[in-house]
């Protein structure tokens, strides 16, 4: 962990790791509401969606949007994305245990499943990093 202190406040900047056994340790709704798997906070199955995004592809997915609502392409300023999804997975993933590899999977195998029925291209990049439990 790394901490800064500045003035009376003391912020802590876990490891993934240690961020990754944090989420083991808590349930689901006592977690910050960022941290909380998505089927957790959102229901899709609920609500009839037009539009699912995939935020590593940004750029095509911001396009269908203004298409679809009639935005002038030009509206926006294309900036390239600082990080990429695919590059930054591995970077971490790989210094996961199995077993904390594991817990990553029952925590988001949910989420997972619903994106790979969107988007099943990603399902073994996943796989590769996560293992397949």
């Amino acid at each position: 962990s790394r901490w800064e202190e500045s003035g009376r406040t003391i912020k802590v900047f876990p490891t993934f790791n240690e961020f990754i056994r944090y989420l083991d340790s808590h349930s689901y709704y006592e977690l910050d509401v960022h941290f909380r798997p998505l089927q957790y906070i959102c229901h899709p199955c609920v609500f009839q969606y037009d539009f699912y995004a995939n935020l590593k592809l940004m750029p095509g997915e911001f396009d269908r949007l203004f298409e679809k609502f009639n935005i002038p392409q030009n509206s926006f300023r294309n900036q390239p994305a600082a990080h990429d999804t695919g590059s930054l997975m591995p970077k971490y993933f790989t210094k996961l245990s199995e077993a904390e590899k594991k817990m990553v999977y029952r925590f988001v195998h949910q989420e997972l499943e619903f994106y790979y029925h969107i988007y099943p291209e990603e399902r073994d990049m996943h796989i590769s990093l996560l293992g397949n439990y």
